[in-house]
């Protein structure tokens, strides 16, 4: 690990930047403590019959490299909300001190993103960004999304909706931003303009607007965490009816029955290699595993 580089030490208020590159060697040994999450989560779903599936570049590394993408440094599954609330509130009941132990927005208001993750007690996986908005916990990390009903991918009303999700997500992000040093002039005054609002209103309301179409008869799911056309992200609910399994990393796992259009949707043409010069982790790290 190279050594930090810091403006000071780690508070609400200072940026807060380090540089280690991600080696072969680290990376190896970063995808064998992500499957060792994986299987911890596979092992609760299993026992409660709770639905998920590996998902995007942790699906894509399946089905390309019958395991992690080799560049690649996080892991991803998606859950219908049902299952997905559930397994938030098994974990959520859990000792605080568990060796792999929920992060979300009920235990740390950085988290202000529509997902949890899985950590692991011990490690430390810290992006640029997790500083700057004050991430507590900085464990290596797995992420678990839920999948929200929408009723359909088209049309006036649910384009709409979109937008005024999306709206407010990009709201949430910049009222997260603990430092606006090198924001653009816009992003300073959006910021000023949020700070009466706090973390937890803005949270309950976007919670509110996704979960607009629970219970009623739609016909597909969608991911709004992405940093994507959030249309590339709606997808039939045929689609992960029925379920197949794919090696990954040795072990089986489970994916949906129809994961070529899953992929065809989100990657186009998924078996082809990006430019070497595209083949890179997703930013600047601590690490400790």
């Amino acid at each position: 690990m190279q050594e930090d580089k810091k403006t000071g030490p780690l508070s609400d208020d200072v940026y807060f930047e380090i540089e280690a590159p991600l080696t072969p060697e680290l990376l190896k040994r970063l995808h064998l403590t992500l499957q060792e999450m994986l299987d911890e989560v596979v092992r609760i779903c299993e026992e409660n019959g709770l639905r998920y599936y590996l998902h995007f570049g942790t699906l894509l590394g399946a089905v390309r490299h019958k395991g992690p993408i080799p560049w690649d440094d996080d892991l991803d599954i998606v859950m219908p909300r049902s299952d997905y609330e559930v397994l938030k509130a098994l974990l959520l009941a859990r000792s605080g001190d568990e060796l792999y132990h929920i992060h979300c927005f009920e235990n740390d208001k950085a988290m202000c993103r529509p997902f949890m993750r899985i950590r692991k007690r011990g490690t430390i996986y810290r992006r640029e960004s997790d500083s700057r908005v004050g991430m507590r916990d900085v464990g290596a990390w797995l992420d678990i999304c839920p999948f929200d009903d929408i009723p359909q991918s088209s049309g006036v009303r649910c384009h709409l909706y979109i937008k005024l999700v999306s709206l407010l997500m990009r709201l949430i992000s910049n009222k997260a931003q603990l430092d606006m040093r090198g924001g653009r002039a816009y992003a300073k005054v959006v910021h000023l303009l949020l700070r009466p609002f706090s973390r937890e209103r803005l949270h309950d309301l976007l919670e509110r607007l996704i979960r607009h179409w629970d219970g009623t008869n739609c016909d597909y799911y969608v991911f709004w965490n992405t940093p994507y056309n959030i249309e590339d992200e709606i997808m039939p609910k045929a689609w992960y009816e029925q379920t197949a399994e794919m090696e990954y990393g040795g072990k089986k796992y489970k994916v949906p029955k129809e994961w070529d259009k899953v992929l065809t949707q989100l990657y186009g043409d998924y078996m082809t290699l990006p430019p070497v010069e595209k083949r890179k982790p997703h930013g600047g790290v601590e690490i400790k595993l």
